[in-house]
């Protein structure tokens, strides 16, 4: 592993969930009339049209910067297949989030299947990689990750991601071990260094 890759791409992709939940923040502090309980975080991107720039924007930038947050994952995780795997899946979370952030555009039908795949892609990515962490000995990380997981099929459970209140239950979790993750990938040593 290359330490200094890792810690320059964490040192970016920690700051994806933080941008993406003060985005979020702005754009319903703008939008009249929605509701955690009656409306999804998709919406967003289409009432008011002042409001919808700055969602689709926020997510396109969070969805960047979780894609450099991916792009550490697979450094950190190099000759393992199942922390490989992923960060496959987290990577794909990343490219879903960026792809609703040009929804805007209306590319079709088919985009309605990605923000349920998103929910998919939570839960599994988390439970992968928190697996990996704990056989690296990193039992926080992991349990934080495995945690994030659980609460993240939970919501399939509870219904789905039909509303944004289902949808912050398992963002919330999720973001917050991402930002742990990330924070312990950019403290890294050079004689952390696996071989």
């Amino acid at each position: 592993m290359n330490v200094k890759i890792v810690k320059v791409m964490a040192r970016f992709g920690t700051f994806s969930s933080i941008l993406g939940a003060f985005m979020i923040g702005i754009t319903i502090m703008m939008t009249e009339n929605w509701s955690f309980s009656q409306n999804t975080f998709g919406e967003l991107g289409v009432m008011g049209a002042g409001a919808a720039v700055l969602y689709n924007s926020g997510l396109l930038m969070a969805g960047a910067l979780a894609m450099i947050l991916a792009a550490a994952f697979f450094e950190f995780t190099k000759g393992d297949i199942i922390g490989q795997a992923g960060s496959a899946v987290f990577l794909a979370f990343s490219l879903s989030v960026c792809l609703l952030g040009v929804s805007i555009l209306e590319l079709g039908d088919w985009t309605k299947h990605v923000s349920p795949a998103i929910y998919v892609m939570i839960p599994l990515s988390a439970a992968l990689l928190g697996y990996t962490f704990y056989k690296k000995g990193l039992k926080l990380h992991a349990g934080l990750g495995i945690l994030a997981a659980a609460i993240g099929a939970a919501i399939w459970v509870m219904g789905g991601p039909m509303n944004a209140l289902n949808q912050t239950i398992a963002l919330v979790p999720f973001s917050a071990w991402q930002i742990c993750v990330g924070l312990y990938m950019y403290r890294l040593e050079d004689s952390d260094e696996w071989d």
